[in-house]
Parts: structure tokens; C-alpha cells; sequence
């Protein structure tokens, strides 16, 4: 079923006259004409249209995260790139790509789409540790990873160096992800712990709210980096070097979000996983499994 906000804009339609059925029918094809993909309303749609530098999006299984991913790189992004921890895992974004964009333009070579006017939506894999020198060689206005979770701190913060773009183009970073299951992944918690654990002093932040930090790599060679919670954007000195916030926020994800993939034998699956698998996908719960 959809979740109650979905059922109050159903209900709302509903109760309008055929007369404005039909022009706010008209409206959203207008508006949405010249999009290869349309974010599903709720938080895919928020997630679509959010502000953040970095965003963490998703939470339980089946939110759509690989699709909003797929979705703004066509739609939106000057030259993209989706990772998933393993090249081998990408064939469910290469299909999911096809079928919004069809197979024109596709390199199976390079695992890119190249697109009539020049924009670019690359496919990667980063199995090592180190391999994303490999990709650090070409910018890229959006990065996305599929599975954040499965990713080590220091690929993703990395990579995040080569994130940029000719002055007005928008740059981001989308970390699509349930919680993680091992401990890979529990950087996550550390990035957006506001959001995401109870522990944080910053705990509970509201979904889809900016907060603005600095990432200051760390001096004991360890690949990590810690994050110094600011006011808000602009430049701040640290040590005497000066650096630019960027702006984080979290947005869950539910499986009751996606009409596409909440079905009843899915949700069956999901249930019958042995904990604590059952709690991260079902529930979303970063807490899971920690200890």
C-alpha cells in the first residue's frame, strides 16, 4: 500500500472535478515532457530535487535508490558515473539504463552512454582498496554509489577530489545505500550519524535537512577523515589551511515508496532473512548488526 502522504495526494485528486483531472494531467506532462525519468512522488522526489553535495538516500530494500541514480545522471548530470564495489555487480544498472534510455549511444567496452548532446553516464567497479586511481584521472560532475555501503571510506572520499564542473553546472555525490553489513561500511554512520544514530550529539536531524561540514583527512595514515560540523556554507580555517563546506543530509527510503517493487511476495522475502539482515532491509535500522 502506498505510505499515508501518497494516500492523502490520492484521495485529493480523487475528489476533483473531471474538468481539473484533465488540466493537472496536462500540467505534469508539460512539466515532465522533456525528462527520460520521473522520480516517484514522496521521497524519491525529494531525494531528485535535494540541495546536498552528499547524499545519502535509502534505508530499506526496494526504495529505488539505483533508479533515482540512473534517473539524474540522464537526466541531469554533464558526465556521470555509477560505482558498484564489484564491475561485475553492474549488469542490473546496465539493464535498469536501457531501459530508460535504450541501447543507442551505449560503449559495452567502456561501460558508458554517450548521449546526442555530449553528456556522459559511465558504469564503474572499484574492487581494491586503491582502485579508484584508476578513475581519478577525469572529472565528473556526479557520482554515485550503488551499495554505499560495500564501499571503504577512503574510495568514496577520494574520488570525491575529481567532483567538478565548468562554473553554474551542478555537482553531487549520492551514496544510495541500506545500512551496511560489515564493517566496510561504518563510515556511514560517522558521515551522517546527525541523521542516523542515536549517538550523535546532532541526533535526531530531520530528514532532507542541509547540514554543512568540513572533511579533514586524518594525520595517522589510517585512510579515514573526520568531520568538523559547521554554522553553515563558506570557507573556515583549520590549522591554518582554509577549507569550503559541503552540505550533507540523509533521506530514507521505504519499500512502501516504490508502487514498482512493493508488492506482497517481495515484502514475503524480506521477511523470512535471518536477522540481522532481516531489521537493515526490511527496517532500514543502521543499529542493526553493529556489535
Amino acid at each position: 500500500m502506498p505510505d499515508s502522504s501518497l494516500n492523502d495526494l490520492i484521495s485529493r485528486f480523487n475528489s476533483y472535478d473531471p474538468e481539473d483531472k484533465k488540466a493537472l494531467k496536462k500540467e505534469v506532462l508539460n512539466n515532465s515532457r522533456d525528462m527520460l525519468w520521473v522520480p516517484n512522488p514522496g521521497p524519491q522526489t525529494e531525494a531528485y530535487l535535494s540541495e546536498a553535495d552528499i547524499l545519502l538516500y535509502g534505508g530499506q530494500a526496494g526504495g529505488g535508490k539505483s533508479q533515482l541514480m540512473l534517473g539524474w545522471g540522464f537526466n541531469e548530470s554533464a558526465s556521470g558515473m555509477i560505482f558498484r564495489r564489484e564491475l561485475t555487480q553492474t549488469d542490473g544498472l546496465e539493464a535498469d539504463g536501457k531501459k530508460i534510455y535504450g541501447h543507442a549511444g551505449w560503449n559495452g567496452s567502456d561501460y558508458e552512454w554517450t548521449m546526442p548532446d555530449g553528456r556522459t553516464l559511465k558504469l564503474g567497479g572499484m574492487r581494491e582498496p586503491d582502485s579508484w586511481i584508476a578513475h581519478a584521472g577525469r572529472e565528473r560532475s556526479f557520482f554515485g554509489f550503488d551499495e554505499a555501503g560495500q564501499f571503504l571510506e577512503i574510495q568514496v572520499a577520494s574520488l570525491v577530489a575529481w567532483l567538478r564542473a565548468p562554473p553554474g553546472v551542478r555537482t553531487r555525490v549520492v551514496l544510495a545505500s541500506n545500512p551496511p553489513r560489515t564493517k566496510d561500511g561504518l563510515w556511514l554512520l560517522d558521515w551522517f550519524g546527525p541523521w542516523i544514530d542515536p549517538g550523535h550529539p546532532m541526533y535526531p536531524t530531520p530528514p532532507g535537512d542541509l547540514l554543512f561540514a568540513l572533511y579533514i583527512s586524518s594525520k595517522d595514515g589510517d585512510h579515514s577523515g573526520v568531520l568538523h560540523w559547521v554554522e553553515g556554507p563558506g570557507e573556515y580555517e583549520v590549522d591554518g589551511e582554509t577549507y569550503t563546506a559541503k552540505s550533507y543530509t540523509f533521506i530514507p527510503a521505504s519499500l512502501e515508496d516504490n508502487p514498482y517493487r512493493n508488492t506482497p511476495e517481495y515484502r514475503k522475502q524480506l521477511q523470512s532473512l535471518p536477522e540481522p539482515l532481516r531489521s537493515q532491509l526490511l527496517y532500514g535500522d543502521f543499529g542493526a548488526g553493529l556489535q
